[in-house]
């Protein structure tokens, strides 16, 4: 009975998570929208860290020379990273504006995709710095919460370690969509300010503040 309870309420999770999504176009964010999906996106990064936590450093994943992949000159991290996103590429998940690929040369989408409206500023858009954010978390991150060791999984590990970039990734990027919709819910406060060239990061943190989380209380 315990067990069909909890089955039952996962499922009910599941159906409020969808009914949220289906709520929101691409072009009608708004700053609740925003917020639920910061939610989402902030338990998704936490899962992928406790996964990767299953699992030492594994560093035969990221060494160039252990690999020996033919026609491939990388690590099997590398590999898995290019062979990945390539395949993300060619079912078109990269037309969706809130997704960013690390890799530079991917091949074009090959199935019909959604037109998803251009609710970003073109320059803002434009902006990509996952090269920065492996880097952060290659050499900071990953050591923090890792132990020294090694146990054979490198697929599993480098699957990971690619979850976790993706998903941190999409977050940080996210950020792009909280300050568009800030501005189009303030326009007339932030206008002047950017035609002054000011600085809007001050003002659009103390100006419409909202908790990521709802209150418990």
């Amino acid at each position: 009975m315990f067990r069909f309870l909890v089955v039952v309420a996962v499922i009910i999770m599941l159906v409020s998570f969808a009914d949220a999504h289906r709520m929101v176009k691409a072009d009608e964010y708004t700053l609740e929208s925003v917020r639920e999906s910061l939610i989402r996106q902030e338990d998704t990064i936490i899962f992928s860290l406790i996964e990767r936590a299953r699992f030492p450093l594994n560093s035969p994943t990221y060494e160039r020379n252990y690999s020996s992949i033919p026609n491939f000159s990388g690590s099997l991290f590398d590999f898995i990273l290019h062979q990945t996103e390539d395949i993300q590429a060619k079912t078109g998940r990269y037309m969706n504006p809130e997704e960013n690929p690390y890799e530079e040369k991917l091949s074009p989408s090959i199935v019909s995709h959604y037109n998803f409206s251009q609710f970003l500023y073109p320059a803002a858009a434009s902006i990509n710095i996952n090269k920065k954010i492996r880097k952060v978390y290659f050499n900071n991150i990953l050591p923090l919460f890792i132990a020294f060791g090694n146990d054979g999984n490198y697929a599993q590990t480098a699957a990971n370690d690619l979850s976790i970039l993706q998903a941190i990734s999409k977050r940080i990027y996210y950020g792009k969509f909280v300050a568009e919709t800030k501005f189009r819910k303030s326009q007339c406060e932030y206008e002047p300010l950017i035609r002054a060239k000011k600085n809007l990061r001050a003002s659009m943190v103390t100006t419409q503040q909202y908790p990521l989380r709802p209150s418990q209380s």
